[in-house]
C-alpha cells in the first residue's frame, strides 16, 4: 500500500466512524473503483484506535464528569439520579444488543461487508431510511431526556449496524429520529456509544503491532504507518469538532442523499460492468 493510498484511507475512516456513512462500505468501495490496495486489518484496527483516543480527548470533560459521579453512585451505594450518573448505563444498554449481534454472527465491523454491491445496496436503503426518519420523527425530545427504555429500544434496532453499508451512526439516527429525540440529543448520545466498539477493534490492534518489527504490516513501512494513523487522528479530531460546533449537525439530509445517489450510482456501475 503506497503513502498515497495510505492517506486516502486515512482520511475515510477518520470521518466516516462518526457521520452517518458507513465506514466499511466506503473503504470498501474504495478499494473496488479506485483499485486501490485493501489495507490490512491491523491497519483498519488502527484507524480505529486513533478514533478511540479522539473520542477520549474530544469528550475529555464528559467522560471525568461521568467517571466521577459514577463512583458517587458506587462508594455511597445509591441509584443514579443525575444525567451524568445514568448516562453510563444508558450507553450500556444501548450498545449490548450490537455487542451481541457481533460476537453470535461472528461480524466484526471490519469484517461486515460480502460483496461491493452489498455495500451499495447498503449505503442507499439506509440513506432511505434516514431521510424518511428525519422527515417524520417529531423531535421534540432533548438529551436530558433519554431514559432505560428509549436507550434499549433504539440500541437494539440500531444492532442493524452490522449489515452491510448501515453503520452505527445511521443506525442510531435513524431510529432515534423514529423516537422523536432532536439531531443533537441522538447524535452525542450516539457518539458515546461509538467509543466502546473503537476501543474494541482499536486496542487489540494496538498490542498486536510489533515495534520491532522492520514493516508494521506487509508491504507498509513505518513512515507510511505512522503518517497515515496521524493523519486519521488529526481528521478525527476536526469532525468530532464540526460535530459539536453544528456545523455539520443542523440536518442529515445532505448525508442521506449522499448515500441515496452513491448506493445507486455504484450499483448501476456495478451491474452494467458485470453484464
Amino acid at each position: 500500500m503506497t503513502l498515497f493510498e495510505s492517506l486516502i484511507y486515512a482520511v475515510v475512516s477518520a470521518a466516516t466512524p462518526f457521520l452517518p456513512l458507513s465506514t466499511e462500505a466506503h473503504v470498501q468501495l474504495l478499494q473496488t473503483l479506485t483499485g486501490f490496495t485493501q489495507p490490512e486489518p491491523l491497519v483498519q484496527g488502527m484507524f480505529a484506535f486513533s478514533g478511540f483516543i479522539a473520542l477520549l480527548i474530544h469528550f475529555r470533560h464528559d467522560w471525568a464528569s461521568m467517571l466521577s459521579s459514577l463512583i458517587g453512585v458506587v462508594f455511597a451505594r445509591k441509584a443514579p439520579k443525575t444525567l451524568d450518573e445514568r448516562i453510563p448505563l444508558f450507553v450500556a444498554v444501548s450498545w449490548a444488543p450490537t455487542l451481541a449481534a457481533i460476537f453470535a454472527l461472528r461480524i466484526w465491523p471490519q469484517e461486515s461487508l460480502t460483496s461491493p454491491l452489498a455495500a451499495a445496496l447498503g449505503l442507499a436503503i439506509a440513506g432511505l431510511a434516514l431521510f424518511g426518519s428525519e422527515r417524520w420523527g417529531r423531535r421534540h425530545k432533548n438529551y436530558w431526556d433519554w431514559n432505560l427504555l428509549d436507550a434499549f429500544l433504539i440500541g437494539l434496532l440500531a444492532a442493524t449496524s452490522v449489515l452491510p453499508g448501515v453503520g452505527w451512526i445511521t443506525a442510531f439516527l435513524i431510529f432515534g429520529y423514529l423516537k422523536n429525540y432532536r439531531l443533537n440529543a441522538i447524535w452525542k448520545f450516539a457518539l458515546y456509544g461509538l467509543l466502546p466498539q473503537l476501543g474494541l477493534i482499536g486496542i487489540p490492534a494496538i498490542r498486536s503491532v510489533d515495534f520491532a518489527a522492520n514493516f508494521p504490516v506487509e508491504g507498509v513501512n513505518w513512515l507510511t504507518f505512522a503518517l497515515a494513523i496521524v493523519a486519521n487522528f488529526a481528521v478525527s479530531l476536526m469532525i468530532l469538532n464540526a460535530i459539536t460546533n453544528s456545523l455539520i449537525t443542523k440536518t442529515v439530509g445532505g448525508f442521506a442523499v449522499y448515500r441515496i445517489l452513491m448506493g445507486i450510482g455504484v450499483a448501476g456501475w456495478l451491474f452494467f460492468a458485470a453484464s
